[in-house]
């Protein structure tokens, strides 16, 4: 019952909170009844326009996840296994699933979250249309893991981009999570003070994950840390700098510092963004005691998103087929969701190509002209095939033809449903086979009627 209870209160408080900072997730709700595309028309060619909620739903994988215990000891191994559920009658390719462990504690009414550890469960996953995968881990916990109630958070993203379930840039929106509890009497020697994070001098809500910003200006970040010890720690603070989340590239240089923490004392990690040129920053600070090895204790790691609604940055959040190429059950359709990050008009110039297994395109669309802060689809027919193997690639540009967001995607029936395949090489060498009895057979026959031709002569 406590975990019905929690899990509601995951929904509740994520949903209210997210809302009106992802476009995804308000849109999905506020268009599955009515849609009315903000596109022009005109812009499309070998493309026609439509709801991505048609065929894109956040809700469409389950994930489950389960341990094999629910209280540990430090150094105990944890089992954690995982299924996800493909509700969609499409495959899903390059999945993987990530998971957070957290330490929970609360503090009169609020609930506190520290992320220890980022860990990915699985990558390179391919589930094929209304199929579902099996995820095993095996995590060793720090020797000197603090005793208290802690979290697995699961999610799901495709092509490190794409947002399958739960939002891996959040600690509020998981797609699944299982609880435990660590024993022993270790306590935490360095911690951080997460209701005192600051973002320009403003205490940062726990739970507010964008922050908005209207103005181009510098962003400093503000983390007290904390000692809880007896004798002075030295601390490495490793700052990340990423766009949208940290499974795209960093878009700053890394950069690492020490300080020293004095007993019982506390000290601040700052860092600024002197020059704001994304629509949103995702800050990833990892806290260390550089004289304890990894093994031993965790570490604390703060993750802070905000966005700037001065900063256009046109997006792909969506890339998928509606049905499976390899075994298409309706007429086979690429969806394309696209959207701009704030409610700014932008000009841009949209193009999907589809190649065949012998790189050769045999589908390609474009869309030129204004995109919006409303989720858009754009989708391209296929000519009604079955396909072993499609390789797909979007690509944003602005008005000036310079990239601004690419995803490529396979769709290989081999790696989907080995079933489904078409045995080409078979079909080859029957068909050589046939060629090579009728070429054999033209000369037996033609020999023959030499032969009788010169006997008559």
């Amino acid at each position: 019952m406590k975990k019905i209870i929690q899990k509601g209160i995951y929904i509740i408080f994520g949903l209210s909170l997210l809302l009106p900072h992802i476009g995804v997730i308000a849109q999905e709700k506020a268009t599955i009844d009515e849609y009315k595309s903000n596109l022009n028309p005109e812009g499309l060619r070998n493309a026609t326009l439509g709801n991505c909620f048609d065929i894109y739903n956040l809700g469409k994988v389950d994930v489950n996840v389960g341990l094999d215990q629910n209280t540990y000891e430090p150094g105990d191994v944890i089992y954690i296994k995982g299924e996800l559920k493909n509700n969609n009658t499409y495959p899903l390719p390059d999945l993987k699933v990530r998971a957070k462990i957290v330490k929970i504690e609360q503090e009169e009414d609020k609930r506190i979250i520290q992320t220890v550890d980022e860990i990915v469960l699985k990558d390179n996953i391919n589930i094929n249309s209304l199929g579902s995968y099996i995820v095993e881990y095996k995590y060793i916990m720090p020797f000197q893991a603090a005793k208290g109630e802690y979290e697995i958070l699961l999610s799901v993203i495709q092509n490190d981009q794409i947002n399958i379930a739960g939002l891996p840039f959040t600690e509020e929106m998981p797609a699944s999570y299982a609880s435990f509890k660590i024993g022993g009497n270790n306590t935490e020697d360095i911690s951080v003070k997460q209701n005192e994070i600051k973002l320009n001098n403003e205490i940062l809500d726990s739970l507010s994950i964008n922050p908005i910003y209207e103005k181009i200006e510098p962003v400093n970040i503000s983390v007290p840390i904390q000692n809880n010890t007896n004798e002075d720690k030295e601390v490495e603070i490793q700052y990340e700098v990423y766009s949208w989340s940290d499974d795209l590239g960093k878009v700053e240089k890394e950069l690492k510092e020490q300080k020293t923490i004095v007993k019982k004392g506390s000290n601040i990690a700052n860092y600024t963004i002197k020059e704001p040129n994304k629509a949103i920053y995702y800050v990833k600070i990892k806290i260390k005691d550089t004289k304890t090895p990894l093994a031993t204790k965790w570490g604390n790691i703060v993750n802070i998103r905000f966005r700037n609604s001065s900063i256009n940055e046109p997006r792909i959040t969506a890339l998928t087929f509606n049905t499976s190429p390899y075994a298409p059950d309706k007429e086979l359709k690429l969806l394309t969701c696209i959207y701009n990050i704030n409610d700014a008009k932008v000009d841009i110039i949209l193009e999907n190509i589809v190649k065949d297994e012998k790189n050769k395109i045999i589908a390609s669309s474009e869309y030129k002209g204004v995109l919006t802060g409303k989720i858009d689809g754009i989708y391209t027919k296929l000519s009604n095939n079955k396909y072993n193997k499609l390789t797909v690639t979007s690509t944003i540009k602005d008005a000036n033809g310079s990239i601004i967001n690419t995803i490529e995607s396979v769709y290989d029936c081999k790696d989907l449903d080995p079933s489904q395949c078409t045995n080409e090489q078979n079909n080859n060498r029957n068909n050589n086979i046939i060629i090579i009895f009728i070429v054999v057979s033209s000369i037996i026959i033609l020999t023959f009627i030499l032969k009788k031709y010169k006997k008559i002569n």
